[in-house]
């Protein structure tokens, strides 16, 4: 059977380390450092999980602001992701979700006049809807549009705007 930690004025030490003697977290100039965090990245979910003493399933919950998690065990969490510097991996979030939240738009000529106007609004409309907007010069090319065109695709883009002088594309 598990073992209980000992009572206050017990004569008989535990056998193991509860971990609640040490600081769970100091911060210094090298960075947020405790012997509860070596071994993995304390600005991740995992690390801030660990701090915290929950699993990460909990964790991720009380980050995500979910139920199932305890108001003081989110507080502990959200203040220790804080102190961690812990931010979301976008890449993560995006496995997940299968979306990027974001499009790309292929421009023949960037210096060209008439297209700042087309990226300005091009971009307000996607920081709107929460997207992020990635800009290329294709130079009108065929095979750098092609090689563009196959890089956006890799990269898992929502959506891609499209513009050229040539017709004449027929592998886009």
């Amino acid at each position: 059977p598990p073992r209980l930690p000992r009572r206050l004025g017990s004569p008989h030490p535990p056998r193991h380390s509860t971990g609640l003697d040490q600081p769970l977290c100091s911060l210094s100039s090298a960075g947020p450092t405790s012997a509860a965090t070596s071994g993995w990245s304390v600005g991740t979910v995992v690390g801030v999980a660990r701090a915290a003493g929950v699993s990460v399933a909990r964790g991720s919950r009380a980050l995500n602001g979910r139920p199932g998690v305890s108001a003081m065990t989110a507080r502990r969490v959200l203040g220790l992701a804080d102190a961690l510097g812990y931010s979301p991996n976008e890449i993560a979030r995006s496995l997940v979700a299968k979306t990027t939240r974001t499009i790309a738009l292929l421009l023949p000529d960037i210096p060209n006049p008439l297209f700042p106007e087309l990226v300005k609004g091009v971009q307000t409309v996607a920081d709107e809807r929460g997207h992020a907007l990635l800009l290329a010069d294709s130079s009108d090319r065929p095979d750098k549009i092609l090689r563009d065109v196959e890089v956006l695709r890799r990269k898992q883009v929502d959506g891609l705007i499209f513009i050229s002088q040539n017709t004449d594309y027929q592998g886009v």
